[in-house]
């Protein structure tokens, strides 16, 4: 564990920073919008009710919701003067989103200070004279402070549970973690995002719980004061030991050359970012490392190079959004990534169970070729095809599709697929040509998620069948060695499944899906980049 602590110290830090920086920013500007509209909204009863009706709307919103709506609408979103184009991935759309909903609790307990300013006390201030600026500054303010603390607190406490979702656009912050081993089904990277998290918003209740009862007077305030420095030592000191007990630990001195800095900024998938044969062994396989990393969904990668906010993506050689996107693939110069010769995976009680299964699904075999698979899946990204009418015209013009109906009772074949759109349109392939030939009833269940999410459905039981990747199955699943040899990495394992998970590689579909990078076709021709190894030099 504590190797592991190590190998990911410097992203934790990184990471920490960002979450520790949207979530005090969205508080900041909230406040700055908050306190205005309080001081409107406290002379008005009615304008009360429209200003807390409206914040109160906002925070009902789902997290998720909120920052794909705020996507959609950045995109669309003119150049503004003095501003330029607001970016639609990243931070603004996770600033914006995370402001919003510390409104509601800053408004709500701003107006509530304000109009429990004792009646008295107005009336001395203007016994004294006072304009209505000085009331509110010397006055209001000062009296309704603790109560105006006490909805900061609540509003930093909620956003750092919500910063976490920032990661789902780019954002970063400790949500990368959590996505990337929910993605993985890894519970030591979702505890690596969720314990410093949790822990922060203790730390930032106990800091601000102890700024409230510092502003409180009165004869319970001492007491007060004293609980809440005793609350926030407990939690704040385990933290700060653990922290410098981190930062001291030495990692074991490691051989090989040092990494090449290069001056560009990636996106990657969670997957890819973890996987050893991804990120981490291309780094130590060329050499280089990359000054900017962020963990981003595939649709956004592609839409994150397209705009310039980012230079270079983890893609696939079949992704039918290469064209459409400008994207051009750096050659492999120094053979990294292995074959990822694409096939079904079956169990082998689902073969026995169903007869002629094994038959049916290898009708299949050699019929997808790269462009061919390319071309499909552009009709999914590219065209907002749905993946079953996709995969339902490609069977019927490969003349595949058998004329018989469902049986609407009997076992039902569980055919799953990860989540991305070659996935699932594999998935429907099989789905649909086991339906029509076999009659038999298909229980789909696609974007499961990824590679060891639905491998260990598989393992369970609780599926049947999907398409699963050599390359991905030797290394991430089996911690093989990578083979080279496209013949052999199939061969490798078709041995290994049947004893060691009770399922079966059956035919090849005819593709090879590999890894690759993508950089825009425009920086490829500016920068004279023709493979991975040329990103280590700008021209």
């Amino acid at each position: 564990m504590m190797n592991f602590l190590l190998t990911h110290r410097a992203e934790l830090w990184l990471r920490l920073a960002e979450h520790l920086e949207l979530t005090g920013a969205s508080v900041a500007l909230a406040v700055l919008f908050a306190f205005p509209l309080s001081i409107l909204a406290r002379r008005s009863r009615r304008l009360e009710a429209t200003v807390l009706g409206v914040a109160g709307v906002l925070q009902t919103v789902p997290g998720l919701a909120m920052l794909s709506l705020l996507l959609v609408l950045l995109a669309a979103l003119p150049a503004l003067p003095f501003f330029g184009r607001v970016r639609a991935i990243g931070a603004p759309p996770a600033l914006i989103a995370l402001t919003l909903y510390a409104l509601l609790p800053i408004i709500r307990n701003a107006v509530a200070g304000l109009r429990g300013v004792p009646a008295a006390a107005l009336e001395a201030a203007d016994g004294l004279g006072m304009t209505p600026a000085q009331r509110l500054r010397l006055v209001e303010l000062p009296l309704a402070m603790p109560v105006i603390v006490a909805g900061i607190r609540t509003a930093a406490v909620t956003g750092v549970g919500l910063t976490t979702l920032a990661a789902f656009i780019g954002a970063g912050g400790l949500g990368e973690f959590i996505n990337r081993g929910l993605y993985m089904s890894q519970d030591r990277l979702i505890l690596l995002g969720a314990l410093p998290a949790a822990w922060l918003a203790l730390i930032l209740d106990g800091a601000l719980g102890w700024a409230e009862t510092a502003l409180e007077r009165g004869p319970l305030a001492a007491p007060a004061r004293r609980r809440a420095r005793l609350g926030f030592l407990i939690v704040a000191l385990p933290a700060v030991a653990a922290v410098a007990a981190l930062a001291l630990a030495r990692r074991p001195a490691k051989s090989g050359a040092a990494l090449i800095d290069v001056p560009l900024r990636a996106a990657f998938t969670g997957e890819f970012i973890e996987r050893p044969d991804g990120l981490p062994g291309l780094q130590r396989a060329y050499g280089l490392r990359f000054t900017q990393v962020r963990d981003m969904e595939a649709a956004l990668m592609y839409e994150a190079l397209s705009h310039g906010a980012v230079d270079v993506i983890s893609a696939y050689s079949t992704d039918g959004r290469l064209q459409a996107y400008g994207v051009r693939l750096l050659e492999d110069d120094r053979h990294f990534f292995p074959p990822y010769e694409a096939a079904p995976v079956v169990r082998e009680a689902a073969l026995r169970k169903f007869p002629g299964l094994e038959e049916t699904l290898n009708l299949l075999a050699g019929r997808l070729d790269e462009a061919t698979m390319r071309r499909l899946n552009n009709e999914v990204d590219g065209r907002k095809h749905s993946p079953a009418r996709v995969a339902r015209q490609f069977l019927r013009r490969a003349g595949l599709l058998g004329s018989r109906t469902p049986r609407s009772g009997g076992p039902a074949l569980v055919v799953a697929s990860k989540a991305f759109t070659e996935g699932v349109l594999l998935g429907q392939l099989m789905a649909q040509l086991v339906e029509s030939r076999l009659g038999v009833r298909v229980e789909r269940r696609f974007n499961l998620g990824g590679t060891m999410i639905v491998h260990d459905a598989l393992k369970a039981g609780e599926i049947d069948v999907y398409a699963e990747y050599t390359g991905t199955a030797l290394t991430a699943i089996l911690g093989l060695p990578s083979e080279s040899d496209r013949a052999a990495a199939y061969a490798r394992v078709a041995r290994e499944y049947p004893p060691r998970f009770g399922a079966r590689w059956l035919k090849p579909f005819g593709f090879n899906n590999t890894y690759a990078l993508g950089v825009r076709k425009a920086d490829a021709r500016r920068h004279g980049w023709r493979t991975i190894g040329d990103l280590t030099t700008r021209k």
